[in-house]
């Protein structure tokens, strides 16, 4: 279950907004998209270089979002280097999500054949620490439609075989970014949606974005993990407010 601390207003107000902490980690090959697809949702831009840029390590981002008028959450957006694949580090990230999200490129068939790879960490995880998170398979790039070369029936058959919501998004493009990562946001705090309820969700304003600059010790999982919280005391100075 997802973490959670509460807010109370003043005596003059009576709301109290409940705020869930909740961790979602991007797992995928470099040059899939994981970048990017964060960026969009925390910032909503693209970098049209970022296909240039790895990422070493892990890079982190945050955004708080209202799921109701009594409940926020705080999404911790993890963005994993692909090219920790094989590193023992990889597992020590995926411990405590909430939330996994399997990023391959719909032009690109490696990415999505090597996402078996990484469902082998997780597995792994799961088994040792007995809980499963949510997982969620993404297609990105369907902007890039007429270069696709993984079928509709192969994303349902990966997603079926590993009990997975799978869903297509355009991080160039935006489309579906936001409606996605919010879907997952509201099914784990329990509130039921529909697609018309996420998409009117998706358009409003974020509470607040908070962007994590590449970490200093983004290579160490226990060090990133105690950056966060000393980094969560400073927010309302680094918040940039939409």
């Amino acid at each position: 279950m997802a973490s959670k601390m509460s807010i109370t207003f003043s005596e003059d107000e009576e709301e109290e907004i409940e705020i869930k902490q909740i961790k979602m980690i991007f797992i995928g090959d470099s040059a899939v998209g994981k970048t990017s697809i964060i960026q969009r949702f925390t910032q909503n831009r693209f970098d049209s270089e970022q296909k240039y840029k790895q990422t070493i390590g892990l890079d982190f981002f945050m955004k708080e979002v209202e799921i109701t008028a009594s409940l926020h959450a705080s999404l911790q957006c993890w963005d994993i280097g692909g090219q920790t694949i094989g590193q023992k580090m990889i597992k020590s990230y995926l411990r405590g999500s909430h939330a996994i999200f399997f990023v391959y490129d719909v032009t690109d068939a490696k990415t999505f054949e090597n996402l078996e790879k990484w469902m082998e960490f997780v597995k792994e995880v799961i088994k040792e620490t007995g809980k499963v998170p949510y997982l969620a398979l993404i297609g990105n790039k369907t902007d890039l439609g007429y270069q696709r070369v993984i079928s509709i029936q192969q994303n349902q058959a990966f997603a079926d075989q590993y009990g997975m919501r799978f869903f297509y998004v355009s991080a160039r493009t935006g489309d579906n970014v936001h409606a996605t990562i919010l879907k997952v946001a509201n099914d784990l705090c329990g509130v039921h949606t529909s697609s018309t309820d996420v998409e009117i969700q998706a358009a409003a304003p974020a509470v607040a974005t908070i962007k994590r600059s590449p970490m200093k010790n983004r290579t160490n999982p226990e060090m990133v993990e105690a950056e966060i919280v000393h980094d969560k005391k400073a927010e309302k100075d680094d918040c940039i407010i939409f």
